[in-house]
């Protein structure tokens, strides 16, 4: 059991080190924005701001490939050379996909599509054909560097993700400081996550090249091996999961922006920019342990069920803070002008438990077929999780549309998986050595 708690807590301590900088940044941000623009208005640069999250598919799923691929790099000759093989490949694809990307949403503006898609008053109607473009163009820029961030979760530097990652939230804040200073377009201010995050690629991408010892030629040109690396056998349902589980959650806001009232998303807002950092703790923990699943296969059985605990306790405590200090904290930053209700409060805590639980059976099913099983489940979470929140978000408001994933996530993703875990590991014949050692 201690050593399921030193490989969690190692990635965990590392994310919990950063977060208080993480939520401060958080916190200034959401204060500035606010204070400037006013509730409805803080809204709708955040719906827009989070755009990015409704298309992690730019990745084309490809991230998993080179996690699986990083983490059994240091077997042999032959692995080494297809993971560099893969990454090569991967980023040159991820470069395509980006400029797909960006092409995508000048079209879109140009067709002056975004006010309908999103649900955006008439006094957005007309930025919104450039500005959204300007807000997406960093995240895309970010896409091909990504792999970097994958390289290092393989070869088990997960700490240096998350301390890496403590840099996008203070650049995010830094930018929109400088942009209200500059009296930018209130869309404009959405492209300050995305800027924050195009930084943070940068680094890791280059971090990860000095800890893999490749150059930056070798990979931008592959010539040290012709291997062909299967990237579509994990890609492909990889990239079903992208589509599926962030539109399943990220969707809350359009189905509120739609089906409720402005006062209702506003609240959504600002609740989920306090659960995302605290989500990201047990995420982040999980995470680590996805080189370790992939090396030792059906034989993680003690490990597994040391996770699902070990994850579960954390999300339990993690909620119990997040449902306490939600309501005062977001009372002090609008200035009392917006107060995140019990009721939201629990319904958030609630959903952070479950993801948790969630997150070691998600990390294990990482094979070509297992994630075939998880982007089924993923999908059919979506089509429940979209149906009962255009149900209850009139009903319930902002807390509707939350117990819609909280349902959602239970019953098509978190029971479903938990039984093909067991059903994969009861296959193991003989356990890994290394990995009954680790788990004493």
């Amino acid at each position: 059991m201690a050593s399921i708690v030193r490989t969690l807590g190692a990635s965990a301590g590392a994310r919990l080190l950063t977060l208080p900088v993480t939520a401060a940044a958080t916190v200034v941000t959401t204060y500035l924005l606010v204070k400037e623009l006013g509730v409805e208005s803080y809204a709708y640069v955040v719906l827009v701001g989070s755009l990015f999250q409704l298309v992690p598919f730019a990745d084309l799923g490809l991230g998993a490939a080179i996690v699986n691929a990083s983490s059994r790099r240091l077997e042999s000759r032959e692995r080494s050379a297809a993971a560099l093989a893969t990454a090569s490949k991967t980023l040159r694809t991820l470069a395509l996909s980006a400029a797909i990307l960006v092409g995508l949403s000048i079209l879109v503006g140009l067709s002056g599509a975004w006010p309908t898609l999103l649900g955006l008053p008439s006094n957005f109607a007309k930025s919104s054909e450039w500005a959204i473009a300007v807000v997406l163009l960093p995240f895309a820029l970010s896409i091909p560097f990504g792999i970097g961030q994958r390289i290092l979760i393989g070869e088990g530097r997960n700490h240096l993700v998350n301390y890496i990652g403590i840099l996008g939230p203070l650049i995010a804040t830094a930018t929109t400081y400088l942009l209200l200073r500059m009296n930018a377009d209130p869309l404009v201010l959405g492209m300050a996550t995305p800027t924050g995050i195009l930084f943070v690629s940068i680094i890791c991408f280059f971090t990860a090249l000095r800890t893999s010892q490749w150059r930056l030629r070798d990979i931008l040109v592959n010539r040290r091996t012709r291997q062909k690396p299967r990237l579509w056998d994990s890609a492909i349902p990889m990239l079903v999961i992208s589509i599926t589980v962030p539109l399943g959650m990220q969707s809350d806001r359009l189905v509120l922006a739609h089906f409720s009232e402005a006062a209702e998303l506003s609240e959504y807002s600002v609740a989920a920019q306090m659960y995302v950092p605290c989500f990201s703790i047990v995420s982040m923990a999980a995470i680590a342990l996805w080189p370790i699943f992939s090396r030792s296969g059906s034989a993680s059985s003690a490990l597994w069920s040391k996770a699902i605990k070990s994850l579960g306790v954390g999300g339990f405590v993690l909620a119990a803070v997040f449902v306490g200090l939600v309501g005062p904290v977001s009372n002090l930053i609008t200035e009392g002008k917006l107060r995140v209700d019990l009721d939201l409060a629990i319904a958030f805590g609630s959903l952070l438990i479950v993801m948790a639980c969630h997150q070691a059976s998600a990390v294990l099913l990482t094979s070509p077929l297992h994630l075939a099983f998880q982007a089924a489940c993923s999908t059919a979470m979506l089509v429940l999780n979209i149906a009962l929140s255009i149900y209850l978000a009139p009903i319930l408001g902002a807390g509707g549309v939350v117990w819609a994933s909280v349902i959602a996530v239970l019953i098509a993703q978190f029971v479903p998986c938990v039984i093909k875990a067991r059903r994969f590991m009861a296959t193991s014949v003989e356990p890994v050595k290394v990995l009954i050692n680790a788990s004493r």
